[in-house]
């Protein structure tokens, strides 16, 4: 594998500096490779123990997949208010309305989600459109 760049913001070199963390830092735990790593297993064994499909039910929960079609540009910060990016969307109506699903009960649940449970859905939505393309 390839050795990628990575560009970070001032946002996340503070981040990772408040962790002790720099491109600067050779080898051993703290390095920024080493990080990445950490932080690429950490999101899929919660994306794998958080289970949003129990809150939202596999009806809803497959809808929410489907219609996180790029999910790859979502940020921390839409993910906390997920409903508000659903909402956004234009052609959510039709595709409810196509799976039966009520968009009434899908807010309500997709409310009752953690964040840790909406990042879970992202991820899963991200994994399910990567086997698509």
């Amino acid at each position: 594998m390839s050795t990628p760049t990575l560009y970070l913001s001032k946002q996340i070199d503070e981040l990772l500096e408040r962790r002790g963390i720099a491109p600067g830092v050779k080898g051993g735990q703290r390095n920024l490779s080493a990080a990445v790593r950490r932080a690429l297993e950490l999101l899929d064994r919660l994306s794998t123990l958080a289970n949003p499909a129990a809150k939202l039910g596999r009806p809803a929960y497959d809808f929410a997949v489907q219609a996180l079609y790029n999910a790859w540009g979502l940020e921390a910060a839409q993910i906390q208010t997920l409903d508000t990016h659903f909402r956004g969307m234009p052609n959510l109506p039709a595709l409810a309305k196509e799976r039966g699903v009520d968009l009434d009960d899908f807010f309500a649940r997709l409310a009752s989600l953690d964040f840790a449970e909406r990042l879970a859905l992202v991820d899963h939505a991200q994994q399910h459109h990567a086997r698509s393309s």
